[in-house]
């Protein structure tokens, strides 16, 4: 009976020693776990920190811009502003020439020297005029440049 007791002790003996080296592995598996998921975890805030910074440039881009807007719709106001005051006065000056009998005009009310009402075209629908076709609108006139 002492010797299976032996036994059963050195039995007992073994399975400890075994649960001993498990617990170990255990331990050692969990630990590279939990360096892996550590890695993991400074990659994905890193990655992040890196979103937000991007979305904080953008934003000091977005404030820069939305800046610019406005001094340019300050800038429009003012050119606006300063186009209608500078036509109120042409039309000023124009009607003070038409109350002026001995003043003649070089332009009639049409906006055009021939009389003709105007008309208006892009920049693209422009054309330069050939030699020949300025001669035939300036009369046979020479032009200062044709000396």
């Amino acid at each position: 009976m002492c010797q299976e007791l032996q036994l059963t002790v050195e039995e007992n003996k073994q399975t400890i020693a075994d649960l001993e080296i498990a617990v170990q592995e255990t331990a050692a598996n969990a630990e590279r776990q939990i360096t892996e998921l550590q890695k993991e975890s400074e990659q994905r805030v890193h990655i992040l920190m890196q979103q937000l910074s991007e979305a904080t440039a953008s934003l000091v881009q977005q404030g820069q811009s939305d800046d610019r807007i406005q001094q340019l719709e300050k800038d429009l106001y003012y050119y606006k502003t300063t186009s209608r005051e500078l036509k109120r006065r042409l039309r000023e000056a124009s009607s003070s020439c038409d109350s002026h009998p001995g003043v003649e005009r070089s332009i009639n009310g049409s906006g055009s020297p021939s009389g003709k009402p105007a008309v208006r075209k892009t920049r693209k629908e422009l054309r330069q005029l050939s030699t020949s076709e300025i001669a035939a609108r300036s009369g046979g006139r020479e032009q200062p440049g044709d000396q």
